[in-house]
């Protein structure tokens, strides 16, 4: 059996992580060890962490991309899964990934995503996202979130992991880089429910277009999205 490196980045995510975290002890796969990679946290993340048994990494604030590579460093798996501190995945998504890498030729891939509470109008649209990302893998334009993204690990090294220097996108760049290894695949008999606390406190029209989007286009054109022009927020 192939072991898999599980990393989360954090920075203040005490309120979720205990969800996450328990969901992952309840993995009908065990070969796996889980990475805590904190970005200087003030609140009880790390304690949370200590309590669950997992391995933690502590770094300075740089983002997303940052915190994932921080994590990586120190992983002994085969496997990288990267996931959110504030998702939730299914009971089997650890072996089913893992299972998938039994075709030599995969390289990455992604899984369903669903919402955590959502309404019709969320479940409409993350339909729509699945299918999006259905569409895409099968046109060799495969695309996934870092909150839920598996790479071989030698792979992840030839690239270099993810850019800093990216703000968004920094988890399609590393797919487009690692494509070229061999295959992504878009796993669906696994899933994660992807907390909404953003959409919600942001709006709809503020986080997928003038955020995400809008960084997506600009990085479609430059390969960039640089931090003068683009902004994470901090929700809690």
């Amino acid at each position: 059996m192939v072991r898999v490196s599980i990393i989360i980045p954090t920075l203040n995510e005490g309120k979720y992580l205990a969800k996450c975290l328990s969901a992952l002890k309840k993995q009908t796969y065990k070969d796996f060890e889980i990475i805590i990679s904190d970005s200087s946290s003030n609140d009880d993340t790390i304690r949370i962490a200590k309590r669950f048994k997992t391995i933690v990494s502590e770094g300075p604030r740089k983002g997303p991309g940052a915190g994932r590579n921080l994590g990586a460093k120190i992983a002994k798996g085969k496997i990288l899964l990267f996931l959110d501190a504030d998702y939730i995945p299914s009971k089997n998504l650890v072996k089913y990934v893992a299972r998938s890498f039994n075709d030599k030729e995969v390289v990455e891939g992604t899984v369903l995503y669903y919402p955590i509470n959502g309404d019709w109008f969320d479940k409409i649209l993350f339909k729509l996202i699945n299918i999006s990302v259905a569409f895409l893998s099968a046109i060799e334009r495969p695309h996934a979130a870092g909150c839920c993204l598996f790479v071989r690990c030698d792979v992840f090294n030839r690239v270099h992991g993810f850019r800093e220097d990216l703000i968004f996108n920094e988890d399609q760049d590393l797919i487009l880089r690692a494509k070229r290894f061999g295959k992504f695949v878009r796993l669906n008999n696994a899933f994660v429910r992807i907390s909404l606390r953003r959409v919600k406190k942001s709006g709809y029209f503020y986080t997928i277009f003038k955020q995400y989007l809008r960084a997506t286009l600009h990085y479609s054109i430059t390969k960039t999205t640089p931090k003068h022009k683009f902004k994470h927020e901090v929700i809690r």
